[in-house]
Order: structure tokens, then sequence, then C-alpha cells
């Protein structure tokens, strides 16, 4: 049976990063019936953020753009989500798996595998990602630090409740 997982890369203002983590999902090793779906949800961006996207990965990629902030009072990011979300169990096939990235992360090659085991039967997972920061100023260093001080912690907690036997999930 083919497995088929769909990457939603959320990006606004993210025509400088986002070749990264499409350049990362283009590398991807895939088990034979594996298939991968990349849909790019552009979050009202003012840059040239949609176009670079279809330059990384034409054949490959799906942008969505959203244009104006849901009435029901989600966030500009949880509204992009819902859309993505929608348009990849949508998809013929649906997507078994759905897995999230920001426009600048950057994943190994054996990361969508890696989810695909790491899932399971469980209804959510959460990876440890790496943050370098494009512009190596003092700034973006401490941000970064405190990123993935931020994933460890939700790492750290979910692996408590869970050895608690407490349902665990993160979202963030």
């Amino acid at each position: 049976m083919t497995w088929n997982a769909a990457v939603i890369v959320t990006a606004h203002n993210a025509a400088g990063t986002i070749a990264m983590p499409l350049r990362a999902l283009a590398r991807q090793v895939l088990a034979t019936d594996s298939r991968l779906r990349v849909v790019v949800v552009d979050d009202r961006s003012t840059d040239e953020t949609a176009r670079r996207a279809q330059e990384h990965l034409p054949d490959g990629v799906r942008v969505l753009r959203v244009v104006d902030l849901p009435p029901y009072g989600a966030s500009a990011r949880q509204a992009a989500l819902d859309i993505a979300c929608r348009d990849a169990v949508s998809a013929v096939p649906p997507a078994d798996a759905l897995l999230v990235l920001d426009a600048d992360a950057e994943v190994p090659p054996g990361w969508v595998e890696h989810m695909r085991v790491a899932l399971g039967d469980a209804d959510l997972v959460s990876w440890p990602l790496s943050y370098d920061p494009a512009d190596g100023s003092w700034r973006a260093r401490v941000l970064a630090m405190l990123q993935s001080a931020d994933v460890a912690f939700y790492l750290l907690a979910c692996r408590a409740l869970s050895a608690c036997g407490l349902s665990a999930g993160t979202c963030f």
C-alpha cells in the first residue's frame, strides 16, 4: 500500500529562504511505496515568495496563497495551515500524513521516512530541528537558540506526559 505524505511549508515574505526547505525536500530519499507532495502556503506575502517556490520545484510544488485574514478569529498562520491541510486531505490520493515546515527550515535527506517510522499509529509527532540564521548576526543566533530551546522544551514536556501514561502532543 502506498504511503502518501504531504509536506506543508508555511511562508510569509520568505522569498529569501523558501529555496532552503524546497531543496531539502527535493533531496528526500523515499521508500518505493512512499509518495511526497509539497504544498507551500503563501500567507499574504508582499515579496516574491510564490514565484521563488515555483522556481525550485516547478513540477512538485503546489502554491496556495492566503490573501485575507479569516473571519473566524484564527491567526494568519492558523488560517494558512487550515487551507493547506484541507487541500492535502482532499487531494487525490489524499495525504496519509501531514508534515509541516517553516520556510526557513532545512531537513536531512531521510526526514520524511524518519517521520513515517516515528508516526507509527500516533496522531502527531514532533522532530527536532536545527536553525541556521541566514544573516549570522548575534541577534539572529540568539533567536535561533531560543527557537531550538522552545522545541526542546515541548519535546521534553511531551516525553514526560507520555511517560506518565497521558496523551501528549505539540503544536508550535
